[in-house]
């Protein structure tokens, strides 16, 4: 059996131990792990996985330690523990506004960013596949601060870059940055080459990155202040970026559609988008839908019933519950299951 505890002063830092439950005094550190549920497990056979990235982890509480450990995959099973070295650090990973992670996860491929040592400036990306223990080849390397999205077939990878020569994107406060200026980088194998990259807007992380399908993506920006090398000695201009909807098409013919809407301001609901099982429609905090294909608002009810609900909640099958207060007693309510239409 296997239980956790925090590891003092190495926050998010999460040590997990086993231990026999037939046998006294069995219990001993299996693995560490980074904190919020970024260990998992696989069945068949039952295998714990975790990725640990010591120095980061230290980096945001104080806390040192007196020589370097690499970032470190580890696979823990009934038989034995594995442990294999990834690289020298590992880059957080931002997933929304409250949580980071070492690695993307798209099924049992994890995603990471290393580096190569303490002052580096240039990052590398690459895959691992869990199931078959198996790590790939170097996928792209560049100033890559972040990576916040791949598609579900892995083909596109969706990165934040920019090129001032410092890895400096601040992963424990992605949305209070003191200097912006991040471009969103789309890279396409199996010729890794960028086939989109944007002006620098206000995307810092995963829940702001979602995949229609294999060749296209919805990305939603909030409202930010970017600060832009204007010179080579440095020097910045500020430019105020609007919140902002893109959708990105790749073409078989290598071209490359986008369509951007600025009509949905706002900032806190699109730093984790939440949208529906099949990712076409988007639940804004305001409780408003919005169709991720064409942008347009989605009504409820097509009988002009009028929209005064409070409380919705997506299902598991794309539908969602929602509830609608009585205009004569509002102290009552009624529960409605909602079924939206199907992107073919």
């Amino acid at each position: 059996m296997l239980c956790s505890a925090d590891i003092y002063r190495s926050w998010p830092g999460i040590g997990y131990y086993a231990f026999d439950i037939t046998q006294p005094d069995s219990i001993e550190c299996a693995f560490g792990g980074w904190e919020g549920g970024y260990a998992f497990h696989l069945d068949d056979p039952v295998r714990y996985v975790s990725v640990y990235s010591k120095d980061f982890v230290a980096s945001i509480t104080g806390g040192r330690s007196s020589e370097h450990e690499p970032c470190t995959l580890t696979i823990y099973d009934a038989d034995n523990v594995r442990h294999q070295e990834l690289g020298y650090e590992c880059i957080p990973v931002v997933l929304d506004e409250w949580d980071s992670s070492p690695y993307y996860r798209l099924g049992n491929t994890l995603y990471y960013l290393t580096t190569d040592g303490e002052n580096a400036t240039i990052s590398s990306l690459y895959s691992y596949d869990v199931e078959l223990e198996a790590g790939s080849n170097v996928l792209f390397r560049g100033e890559i601060e972040s990576v916040i999205g791949v598609s579900p077939d892995g083909q596109y990878f969706v990165l934040l870059m920019d090129d001032n020569g410092v890895l400096d994107f601040p992963w424990w406060s992605p949305f209070y940055p003191q200097d912006r200026g991040w471009q969103v980088a789309v890279v396409h194998r199996p010729n890794d080459e960028v086939v989109y990259l944007s002006e620098p807007i206000g995307v810092f992380a995963a829940g702001q990155v979602v995949w229609l399908d294999n060749q296209t993506v919805t990305i939603a920006a909030q409202e930010s202040w970017e600060n832009i090398r204007a010179t080579e000695r440095g020097d910045v201009t500020i430019v105020q970026t609007l919140p902002s909807l893109r959708r990105i098409t790749f073409n078989d013919d290598s071209s490359v559609d986008v369509v951007i809407t600025t009509r949905y301001g706002g900032a806190r609901d699109v730093r984790s988008m939440v949208v529906s099982s099949d990712h076409r429609y988007w639940l804004r905090d305001d409780q408003q839908i919005i169709d991720l294909w064409d942008f347009q608002p989605v009504p409820i009810f097509s009988d002009g019933t009028a929209e005064s609900y409070d409380t919705a909640v997506w299902l598991e099958d794309g539908d969602f519950w929602v509830r609608f207060r009585l205009p004569d007693n509002h102290s009552e309510s009624v529960l409605y299951r909602v079924v939206l239409g199907r992107h073919d």
